[in-house]
């Protein structure tokens, strides 16, 4: 077995892995890495279904016990996942944070993961940045790096390669050089298979 084989072999061992046979089918479009309107609308049903109280939103309870059964994460990451997306801190997912979260976990699925931060870094960037300051701090990237596939060892390495002058923050410039070089790094251990969805 080459080294990129064994390399493949133990990525697709150690990742977040998703068992939602709802989600196999899906995949996103390649120019936009978004859902197309058909995948868009099936999600748009299944959330319906998810929200058993018909209010247009999922709980805790409800986010908590479908993440149980769509991934492999833990509680504490489902909670971390939850207060992540619940963008507007109402203490609940609506329709368009669940949408972006399952974007994230296809993905995942893909092996995409990467490309997908890079074209969507300002959003990402935007949701990491809990508290509104502007930039990622270390604590931050440590607590939201696994969504997007980063290793704590990696994210040292982010924070010491693309901080400019030795600061504690890393701002959206260098987020997004980080971003195009994850997207290179990714490139040069795996060449994905984007299914085109008609």
């Amino acid at each position: 077995m080459s080294l990129r084989q064994r390399i493949h072999t133990w990525l697709l061992r150690h990742r977040l892995r998703i068992r939602s046979e709802i989600l196999r089918p899906m995949h996103l479009q390649p120019n936009t890495l978004f859902l197309s309107a058909r995948n868009a609308k099936i999600l748009l049903g299944y959330f319906s279904l998810l929200d058993c109280h018909k209010v247009g939103f999922l709980n805790d309870i409800q986010f908590s016990n479908f993440l149980k059964r769509v991934t492999d994460l833990s509680q504490r990451q489902i909670a971390k996942i939850f207060d992540l997306f619940d963008t507007d801190f109402s203490g609940r997912i609506d329709f368009d944070e669940f949408y972006f979260l399952m974007c994230v976990l296809i993905a995942h699925k893909d092996m995409i993961e990467k490309l997908f931060l890079f074209r969507h870094s300002r959003i990402i960037f935007q949701l990491m940045d809990v508290d509104g300051s502007g930039f990622l701090s270390d604590e931050e990237l440590h607590q939201w790096g696994f969504i997007f596939g980063l290793k704590r060892r990696n994210i040292r390495q982010v924070i010491r390669r693309y901080r400019i002058l030795n600061s504690k923050e890393l701002w959206y410039e260098d987020f997004l050089f980080f971003t195009d070089d994850a997207v290179q790094q990714h490139q040069l251990h795996t060449k994905p298979q984007v299914p085109v969805e008609l």
